[in-house]
């Protein structure tokens, strides 16, 4: 079984290594590039920073992260935190929603959101709805890298991470006239809606967007 990783580098090379391993193929061809953006920490004390990808981490750090209690959105987030010698908490599911569940029994008192640019802006409403001062610090950009799929490019399955690199991957794969049914893997059912209104009609939901949780679903598929 060959999948295509389109998630963005280091992950993509990592999650590769990972499925060959496994004993299944791997395409890497990331379709998203990551840009970083210089730019300090907002001022003022927050009680609570939350990173929403380990490139934010690594940004945050560049940029002079003043040093809070850290919650990380997912467990490759947190293991780039704790290269970085910072412990975080990790919610029970790797998403905005599971953040938001566990901050809502004991909501901290402000907020810091490290991420990219774009992004949904549900955990932002949600402190807002609740008079929760919050700041988003925008620490990267997403940059496509648009391409064509070779004909002779045997791919049975896909990994999609996010829905701006669906974008991409649809027109990529449809403009080739592939098949809708090959087996799209998502992180969230979120995405999985995404992938389905662009056409794709096989779609797996992962449980969370680790690397583990990845091969564990192309198991089950293969099998």
């Amino acid at each position: 079984m060959r999948v295509w990783v389109t998630r963005t580098e280091p992950g993509a090379s990592r999650l590769g290594s990972r499925l060959v391993d496994a004993g299944f193929e791997a395409w890497v061809r990331p379709v998203l590039e990551i840009e970083p953006i210089s730019d300090p920490p907002p001022a003022g004390q927050f009680a609570l920073t939350v990173f929403l990808s380990g490139h934010a981490v690594e940004s945050a750090v560049r940029n002079g992260w003043n040093e809070t209690p850290a919650m990380a959105i997912g467990k490759t987030t947190r293991r780039a935190l704790e290269r970085h010698g910072i412990d975080a908490r990790t919610p029970d599911r790797s998403s905005s929603e599971g953040i938001i569940a566990s901050l809502a029994a004991d909501p901290p008192q402000s907020l810091l959101i490290a991420a990219g640019e774009g992004g949904r802006g549900l955990l932002e409403q949600w402190l807002a709805d609740r008079g929760i001062p919050a700041v988003k610090w925008c620490l990267y950009r997403r940059v496509t890298r648009p391409g064509t799929l070779n004909p002779s490019e045997v791919i049975d399955a896909i990994v999609g991470s996010s829905e701006a690199a669906l974008r991409v991957v649809a027109d990529m794969w449809f403009s080739s006239s592939r098949s809708a049914n090959v087996a799209m893997l998502v992180p969230s059912e979120r995405v999985a809606e995404s992938a389905r209104a662009l056409g794709f009609t096989r779609v797996f939901v992962t449980e969370g967007a680790g690397d583990e949780a990845v091969v564990a679903a192309v198991r089950r598929i293969a099998h």
